[in-house]
């Protein structure tokens, strides 16, 4: 685990070197971090005898994600207010105005965090599912078709 990934998680920096993922391929072709198989390397007291003995094992390990982070009424209407009904936040990851900015920030979280901007990505696709934001299609100044997310 990065030391990133280990400040995302909420893992102590030190304990980081107990925790891997496990994925086929090059790393370019992993999944996100959030979406990965993560485990842990963790110590199991046997009972055999006194004082007994001590084994590492590998177990699962299932990190923080978006389904944990709570979206309390107060951070909806937080969200709902940023946005607007406006169509000016983008839905496009790679816009200057990218929605997720929005969220993150009304969300208590920060885009500049790669293990956050997940978070982010699927906490808008929760609010676009339970139909608090919607997507719509708008021109742009260059009169070019872009899809905008405004409050519904």
């Amino acid at each position: 685990m990065s030391k990133s990934e280990a400040e995302g998680f909420g893992v102590p920096i030190e304990r980081r070197g107990y925790y891997f993922r496990s994925f086929n391929g090059k790393l370019n072709f992993a999944p996100p971090v959030y979406h990965s198989d993560w485990f842990e390397l963790a110590s199991v007291h046997l009972e055999n005898g006194f004082p007994g003995d001590d084994v590492g094992v590998v177990s699962r390990w299932l990190p923080p994600d978006a389904r944990t982070v709570p979206l309390s009424p107060e951070v909806v209407e937080k969200i709902k207010a940023e946005i607007g009904i406006v169509p000016r936040w983008r839905k496009d990851v790679r816009a200057g105005m990218w929605v997720g900015e929005a969220v993150a920030g009304a969300a208590g979280l920060s885009v500049a965090n790669a293990n956050d901007r997940g978070v982010v990505r699927e906490l808008i696709d929760r609010l676009i599912q339970a139909r608090v934001l919607r997507i719509v299609e708008e021109k742009t100044r260059n009169r070019e078709s872009k899809l905008f997310v405004i409050a519904s």
